[in-house]
């Protein structure tokens, strides 16, 4: 049996020890699991089944019929028949912790359900207590979703004394997150027995069995018949006779390989459940090739996924992912898949898909550690904002080893690694290490699609690691680049079933097949295209927990400005459209990250702009550009439409944009424009008989802060100054310079003033704020607002604003933040640079005297 969360063989192994220093020898016969680990090459002693000593008693004997793996935690089942020193007869079903060395229910008769009630005939009469027994019998089938098995099973009953039977006659299932048995009440409509094994179909969750039954009179004919049962409502269905049925056949057989229900009565047949009917099948077990999606069957036959013989050895140079040889393990991976998608994957796929938990490797995370054969696997998880907000997500490695597609909510959004350039990008995704994404409050899923390339070198296994975090707007980490973190699909031959389940679309992308050839990565490509309705999402989504999109409203809050408002022929003005997350969220969701926005004119309702608005690439805004009919005053509203249907979804404000020429082009005039930035950037461009013949840019930048109020002077300043020395107002930083804040007194009132030697505003307002936090106000604000205007008695260009020193601890340090507005936009102080990030700082005594702020 194959451990692909171990990487690990495992076999059950008898052999015997003999001890000659005695007379007569001690013999021990021992059953024993062993384990033969892919990576290290070497076999590993795992967990004692039983040990006999002989002679001198009957030995216990094994006979292992059957293990299998179970992908929910990693435990390991060997059902095996059983035959004690009496003789009697039974099933033993045991769970193993391989990473453990013990048994998980060491020899407790794991999978046998035990019913004790009180009989008063027993015992003469004076009662007694008899209990029955349910045992597992034949092979048994698990749940990957869950890991509960479902079989068949055989009641032994005993009390004063003993008797009981072997053939099977329950459906019973072993529900693995409790450890305990129970039997089902599957009811045939015949009295017999039942089939060896059951079968457990995940795609409908029912459970098929097969009953096999004998007429009650001569000549006794007998019949196999099928039924499934539903766990969820607890009935059972007839699907009626199996085919071909041979009276001297055994009891029918119901296996599941893979998620083929193989049926045996003689012959072996597959059963389809959508249409109720059987066709042939070569085998009735096999082992699964998760690599080549082939099945190995014994005599070393090979079946593709359709049960048509393979031919091994010319299937493209591949190789079984857990084949052994004489030279130990072959792990080599020529070919394998990649998947991109044209537009979203789902916005939510069941995490029941990721089974397996993530393991470090590298600085990152991978499905296992150390080499690992080149392949394709999903990892997965969440993270919850409590307020909409722009977070980081970035790949702490650098670049992935050797590829990476990271999707938030099923929209791709960033892709990196060693194999850029050469694997399939993602279209539509920002290449890259790190990106910046405004999301809204709620549950994300994250989805990583990892590959191991080997650089498309070689198809030996190489270390191989993907890596990421997601931190927050407030620098709290969201999601942490450690493999507790992250849980994987593991290595995937195809996208797994119910991939398509938690969100409702169409969904096209296109399935690679790489190589190991680095002039040739491509072997083959074929895209798909797939419909998720309603029905079908709510059918097969029924087992899980389905997260959808945050519910999102169209925009009705984008705002649309003309940069300027007032141009001469044939100037132009700019129309710029912004938007907020809500926006980008809707845009995202709607219509697959672009949208389409047109300008119009009011009074005539034609459209006089339009642009394209791609979130991904754009941010929050775009600018069209726009010569108005000369002569003209109208007013302009901007529409936000659906680009694949032209249907408008939301309108913005209005806007008036006045012509201030007659429409003719005179000998010499001057034009008034805006920078595409919207910075608040004027430019003047002035034609000369209708040709261009100078550009002026008037930015709109601010300089020579100052301060006008009452202050302490630093020692320098006062050195310079002398004891009776009078400081000139205002008081520039650079005066009291050496990089040092300005000293206000605490509730006196101080002027300031910045200088635009450029462009001039139309307003201008400043915040200042408390750098450690202190309040200002009664209310708890940290900062507070001042609205400025332009200085009377300062120089051209100068604007001031008044304020009082709040209450606040000697000591504090203040920053200030001025922004500007004019025709053409909005320009701001820059951020964290002095004196703007220190501004000025409190004193509550004051060495000079009482001043008030200088007047004209």
């Amino acid at each position: 049996m194959y451990d692909p969360y171990n990487q690990t063989l495992y076999a059950v192994e008898f052999y015997s020890i003999t001890n000659t220093n005695y007379w007569p020898p001690e013999t021990y016969e021992n059953y024993e699991v062993f384990g033969y680990n892919l990576n290290t090459d070497s076999w590993t002693p795992v967990q004692y089944i039983e040990r006999n000593y002989l002679p001198g008693f009957y030995e216990t004997e094994y006979f292992p019929d059957q293990m299998f793996y179970n992908p929910t935690d990693h435990d390991i089942y060997i059902l095996y028949s059983r035959i004690d020193m009496y003789g009697d007869y039974t099933f033993q079903l045991d769970v193993i912790n391989p990473n453990t060395t013990t048994l998980s229910s060491p020899l407790t008769q794991s999978g046998v359900y035990s019913y004790t009630y009180w009989v008063p005939s027993r015992r003469h009469g004076d009662g007694g207590w008899w209990t029955d027994n349910y045992w597992p019998y034949g092979l048994v089938n698990l749940d990957p979703a869950t890991g509960n098995l479902y079989y068949t099973g055989f009641q032994w009953s005993y009390g004063y004394y003993q008797y009981g039977g072997i053939l099977p006659e329950y459906l019973m299932e072993y529900v693995d997150s409790t450890g305990q048995a129970k039997v089902l009440p599957a009811q045939m409509d015949h009295s017999g027995l039942m089939g060896v094994g059951a079968a457990y179909d995940p795609s409908n969750g029912l459970i098929y069995f097969a009953g096999w039954y004998e007429t009650q009179y001569a000549p006794f004919y007998t019949y196999d018949r099928l039924y499934s049962f539903n766990p969820a409502t607890n009935t059972t269905t007839d699907l009626g006779p199996m085919p071909n049925y041979n009276a001297d056949d055994p009891l029918p057989n119901v296996n599941d390989i893979n998620g083929h229900i193989l049926v045996t009565n003689g012959s072996i047949y597959e059963y389809h459940p959508s249409s109720n009917t059987y066709t042939p099948a070569p085998f009735e077990t096999a082992v699964v090739d998760s690599q080549l999606n082939q099945y190995a069957v014994p005599g070393a036959t090979f079946y593709d996924s359709n049960f048509a013989w393979a031919n091994y050895a010319s299937n493209g140079g591949g190789q079984l992912s857990y084949g052994l040889s004489s030279k130990g393990p072959t792990l080599n991976v020529k070919y394998f898949p990649y998947w991109t998608f044209q537009q979203d994957m789902p916005s939510y796929v069941p995490s029941s898909l990721f089974p397996q938990q993530a393991v470090a490797s590298d600085g990152g995370f991978w499905t296992e550690s150390g080499n690992a054969p080149n392949g394709t696997a999903f990892f997965e998880t969440n993270f919850d904002l409590p307020t909409a907000q722009t977070v980081t997500i970035s790949n702490p490695l650098g670049n992935a080893n050797d590829y990476e597609v990271v999707y938030i909510d099923g929209v791709p959004v960033l892709q990196n690694g060693n194999s850029a350039g050469t694997i399939p990008s993602q279209p539509g995704t920002t290449t890259g290490t790190s990106i910046r994404l405004s999301l809204p409050a709620g549950l994300h899923q994250v989805i990583l699609e990892g590959v191991n390339t080997n650089g498309f070198r070689s198809p030996s296994p190489n270390a191989a690691a993907v890596g990421l975090q997601i931190v927050s707007q407030s620098g709290q980490t969201l999601v942490s680049n450690s493999a507790s973190s992250w849980m994987t699909t593991g290595y995937v031959q195809q996208l797994p079933a119910g991939w398509f389940s938690g969100a409702i679309g169409t969904f096209n992308w296109t399935e690679y097949i790489l190589q190991e050839n680095p002039s040739q990565p491509i072997d083959q490509q074929q895209t798909y295209t797939i419909q998720s309705t309603p029905s079908t999402v709510a059918e097969q989504s029924s087992p899980v927990t389905v997260t959808w999109f945050n519910p999102v409203n169209p925009p009705d809050n984008f705002t649309l400005q003309a940069l300027p408002t007032k141009v001469t022929y044939p100037g132009q003005t700019l129309f710029k459209t912004a938007f907020d997350p809500s926006n980008i969220n809707f845009v995202n969701q709607e219509f697959h990250g672009t949208a389409k926005v047109i300008v119009r004119a009011v009074q005539t309702w034609q459209t006089v702009a339009s642009g394209t608005w791609t979130p991904s690439s754009n941010g929050t805004w775009i600018s069209m550009p726009y010569t108005p009919v000369g002569g003209t005053s109208l007013q302009y509203v901007a529409e936000l439409v659906d680009p694949s249907k032209g249907v408008p979804v939301a309108m913005s404000n209005q806007v008036t944009v006045t012509d201030t020429g007659n429409g003719i082009a005179g000998s010499s005039y001057t034009t008034t424009s805006c920078s595409a930035q919207g910075n608040g950037t004027e430019i003047f461009n002035t034609y000369t008989n209708g040709k261009l013949t100078s550009t002026k840019t008037l930015p709109l930048t601010m300089q020579n802060l100052e301060v006008d109020g009452i202050f302490n002077p630093t020692a320098t300043l006062k050195s310079e100054l002398g004891t009776v020395g009078k400081v000139t107002l205002p008081v520039k930083n650079s005066q009291l310079g050496y990089g040092v804040p300005i000293p206000l007194r605490v509730q006196a009132p101080f002027a300031f003033a910045i200088q635009f030697p450029n462009a001039q505003p139309t307003s201008v307002t400043a915040t200042l704020t408390v750098n450690e936090g202190d309040a200002v106000d009664m209310n708890g604000d940290t900062s507070w607002t001042v609205k400025m205007h332009p200085a009377m008695n300062l120089p051209y260009g100068f604007w001031e604003g008044d304020t009082i020193m709040p209450k606040l601890p000697d000591g504090d340090h203040i920053s200030i933040s001025i922004t500007a507005t004019d025709d053409c936009g909005s320009a701001s102080t820059p951020t964290g640079v002095f004196p703007y990030n220190d501004f000025v700082t409190t004193n509550g005594r004051p060495q000079w005297y009482f001043v008030q702020p200088s007047k004209p």
